[in-house]
Parts: structure tokens; C-alpha cells; sequence
């Protein structure tokens, strides 16, 4: 990549445990520029869909979004034709929608608020999702709109946080984190937001509810045993059970349940402080497979073509969904990212993210 302006570039490459060195961008026409200690550097964003199996080599990406924004939450149509995300191309965080290759992206919201967290229903005719705005001094809420954005409805209404949420099988009930008051507990309601009950009532922090293909369980994170661990329940709150022992689970993650009904995926630090890797494990909390591995990212400061500098950065892999089909697992990774400089803490932060996908096979 050539100096612009007689100034030093970055080359932004991966690698992964035991791997060697890669790059994987080449330049834009107009690439994203910060400035460091009176250096110049640039770094071009690109987002991939990746397919890989559970053992192989990353295989060769395919772009599915190129753009300096932060794309994330990937969540799978009941078809699997189609991927709601967010993204915050639009000056705010907005859901949209792309064909499964990345075609054909369309934003849905367009309702000047800060909108996360998409969730399909079953029949594949509406999203719910989250919706932060000023209006209510900051709260959020649950909402419901069709595919096509229209009909967008408020089905909490209320002051407490609304946040995270899951369909039933039968898509007459969603589930939902709250925090009414200090703690943050999982609820229930019908699908047109009636009837809301709160399902774990804990003092605890019980996050990120996911609703088993089979409608009798429900997935979630919780810190009631003094750090966040993977848990099950019956659908009614019954009988929970720990599935997990010493997990780093990213709390920005969620659970996601393969459509047969039997794993869980999840993202968590493997290794700690490093980047944060997607994992699958048995409903039991056994059988845990590594899909992705903690991926260090090399800024390589270049004057005149000459390297002459390198910062290294762990990068993240999380929001992990599985694909309809049980085949591929979205996620959200900043792998490719633009950084920046933090002066708070002397390292390096992204200023984007994109969308993954990694195949998953026996």
C-alpha cells in the first residue's frame, strides 16, 4: 500500500494460534485516515462472509459488506434467505436486511432512534427489536414491525430497559430481558406485548434469553453464582441448570440454540485477555468445540514502503446465530476493522465491524 501525502500507512493482517501472518486488505480509493503520536496511519474496512468447517482452514472470504460501519447482530429469516442486522451506516444504529449473500441491503427502520437486536418470528413475517430513544429520558423498549419495516409497534411501553429478544416456536409468546429496577431479570409476553411476567426473579443478572427449537426450554446467561455462566430453564422459569463452570462468556454475546435442539453457541475468552472466539458445546455443557480462535490483528506502519513499525491488536468474534439449516453459524467479528488510537488507554479501539459466517459440520 503506498504512502499518501508522503505520510505512513497501516496494513491491517490476522493470524491465528500457530498460523502465519496473512493480509487481507488492499486499498480503497478512499481510505479511513487517524493520526497517532503525529503519524499518519490508514486502514480500508471489508466485511466476509467466512464458511470453514469445525476442523478445516479458514477458506478463501467472500466480501459481503464493505463499508466503514458497524454492522453486527446478525440474525437468520426462518428460510434462511435473508439476514436482519444492524448497522450504523446511517448515522444512527438502524435494522436492515440482505439477502444471505449480501445483496440487496435495505435499512428498515428509519425512525431516528438507536434500534438493536433483531429477531425474526417463526412465520418469518415480522422482526421484533429493540429500540432506545430520548424520548423516554433513555429507556428502551420492545417493538415489533413486518419484514418490510411498516406496522412498527411498541409492545413495552413502559420506563424500565427493554432488551434482547427471543420468539417462541409457536410465535405466540416473546421473551425479553428487563431491568424495571436495578437488576436484570428474564420475562415473558404474548406476542402483542400483553400479559408480561417476570420468569426468573432473581437478584442476579440473568441475561439473553434463547428459546429452544422445541419450545420447552429457554437458554440464558446468568451471575447468580457469583460470575456470568450458561444456563437452561423450563419455558415457564422451572428448574434451572448450570451448564457451564469458569466460562469468560461475553456479555455483548447471547445464545444462540442449532435447530435440531441439541448445542448451544456462544462466544467467550478461551484464553483470557485476548480476542473472544465462537464456541458450540452439547446442551449439557459438554462436547465444546472452538469454531473461531483468538485472532491477533497486525497495524504495520509503513514510510516509503518500508515497514518500519507494528502494533498488535486481539480482535473479537461474537453474536454467534445459527443458520435455519444447521449449517453456518452468523457472527459479528471486528477482524477487519478500522482502529483507532485510544489516549485513555494507550491501545487501539475499532471503529468498525462486519458480518461472518462460519460452517459448521459433524
Amino acid at each position: 500500500m503506498a504512502p499518501r501525502n508522503g505520510m505512513p500507512n497501516v496494513r491491517l493482517s490476522t493470524r491465528t494460534r500457530g498460523s502465519s501472518w496473512q493480509a487481507l486488505t488492499e486499498p480503497r480509493a478512499d481510505p479511513t485516515h487517524f493520526a497517532v503520536g503525529g503519524l499518519l496511519y490508514s486502514l480500508v474496512p471489508i466485511a466476509f462472509i467466512l464458511a470453514l468447517s469445525a476442523s478445516a482452514a479458514p477458506a478463501t472470504p467472500t466480501a459481503l459488506t464493505q463499508n466503514d460501519a458497524f454492522d453486527r447482530q446478525p440474525s437468520w429469516s426462518p428460510d434462511g434467505s435473508r439476514i436482519a442486522f444492524i448497522s450504523s451506516r446511517s448515522g444512527t444504529s438502524d435494522i436492515y436486511m440482505m439477502d444471505r449473500n449480501g445483496n440487496n441491503q435495505t435499512n428498515l427502520t428509519r425512525n431516528n432512534a438507536e434500534n438493536y437486536l433483531p429477531s425474526w418470528s417463526p412465520d418469518g413475517a415480522r422482526i421484533a427489536f429493540t429500540s432506545l430513544t430520548s424520548r423516554r429520558g433513555g429507556t428502551s423498549d420492545i417493538y415489533v414491525m413486518d419484514r418490510d419495516g411498516s406496522n412498527q409497534t411498541n409492545l413495552t411501553q413502559d420506563e424500565a430497559g427493554n432488551w434482547s429478544t427471543t420468539w417462541s416456536p409457536d410465535g405466540a409468546r416473546i421473551a425479553f430481558e428487563a431491568a424495571p429496577i436495578w437488576h436484570v431479570d428474564i420475562y415473558m409476553m404474548d406476542a402483542d406485548g400483553k400479559n408480561q411476567v417476570n420468569v426468573t426473579q432473581t437478584e442476579a443478572e440473568d441475561r439473553y434469553p434463547s428459546w429452544s427449537p422445541d419450545g420447552t426450554q429457554i437458554a440464558f446467561a446468568s451471575d447468580r453464582d457469583g460470575r456470568f455462566e450458561i444456563y437452561t430453564m423450563d419455558a415457564d422459569g422451572a428448574n434451572p441448570q448450570r451448564l457451564t463452570q469458569g466460562l469468560q462468556w461475553d456479555y455483548q454475546s447471547g445464545l444462540s440454540w442449532s435447530p435440531d435442539g441439541t448445542r448451544i453457541a456462544f462466544a467467550s475468552w478461551g484464553i483470557p485477555h485476548t480476542g473472544t472466539a465462537i464456541s458450540v458445546m452439547d446442551v449439557t455443557g459438554g462436547n465444546r468445540v472452538e469454531l473461531t480462535h483468538p485472532t491477533l490483528a497486525s497495524l504495520v506502519t509503513t514510510s516509503d514502503g518500508i515497514p518500519y513499525s507494528t502494533h498488535e491488536v486481539y480482535v473479537d468474534h461474537w453474536y454467534p446465530r445459527w443458520s435455519p439449516d444447521g449449517t453456518q453459524i452468523a457472527f459479528t467479528s471486528d477482524r477487519d476493522a478500522v482502529f483507532h488510537f485510544d489516549k485513555t488507554t494507550g491501545g487501539f479501539a475499532h471503529e468498525s465491524t462486519g458480518i461472518y459466517v462460519v460452517g459448521w459440520s459433524e
